[in-house]
């Protein structure tokens, strides 16, 4: 079984055994990350069993099909998105269980950023947009948004965590009395705590 976000984590395509045991070896040798692997693996098992779904093995036409970078992505976003389906590829092949080749895709090298160092205006101006928002006709999710942004802005900045971070936070992962986060969704598969400016826990609290 595939650990993912969805409930639905079996494999479903015709060599789903063979995607339980590159699992469990990624995991065994410690090179397994159930936030981003394992959603990686879903969707390409799902692209698997639509685009095939007699076949008993990876063909190369389903890991092509599966590494062409779409039109709404980015080459880092298209070689981020198919890591995992690329090196099951290169494991099944090792072990005789495909002959299909994984394609060779790039990372592109970033270009270096100029950070912005925010003005006490801007950032005035900024947190007042945030708790000036007005939900829309009752409606649940403009209420929410009113309530998440004065929280969700105040956070990022106080405590420099990334905006993933912030938005996959859930309740038991914020301990208020002791003023600390448990960052378990990240960059990459490390775990980390954040400690809260006494400010923002009781924002957090409030919320």
């Amino acid at each position: 079984m595939i650990k993912g976000k969805r409930s639905d984590t079996s494999p479903t395509c015709g060599f789903a055994s063979q995607i339980d045991e590159f699992v469990a070896w990624r995991k065994a040798s410690g090179r397994w990350n159930d936030h981003a692997s394992a959603e990686g693996m879903l969707y390409f098992d799902r692209f698997c069993s639509a685009s095939d779904p007699g076949a008993t093995s990876l063909t190369q036409e389903m890991i092509d099909g599966w590494c062409e970078v779409r039109a709404t992505e980015r080459p880092g976003s298209a070689f981020t998105r198919t890591l995992a389906a690329r090196q099951f590829c290169a494991w099944a092949r090792a072990r005789g269980y495909t002959e299909a080749v994984p394609p060779t895709m790039r990372c592109p090298q970033g270009t270096a950023r100029v950070p912005h160092a925010f003005t006490k205006d801007e950032l005035r101006r900024l947190f007042a947009a945030a708790d000036s928002v007005e939900p829309y006709m009752g409606r649940r999710e403009s209420v929410v948004r009113s309530l998440t942004l004065p929280a969700f802005f105040r956070l990022l900045y106080s405590s420099g965590i990334r905006t993933t971070e912030a938005r996959l936070l859930r309740r038991e992962h914020v301990d208020l009395s002791e003023g600390v986060l448990d960052i378990r969704a990240s960059k990459g598969p490390d775990q980390h705590y954040v400690a809260l400016h006494p400010s923002m826990a009781g924002v957090l609290e409030a919320y």
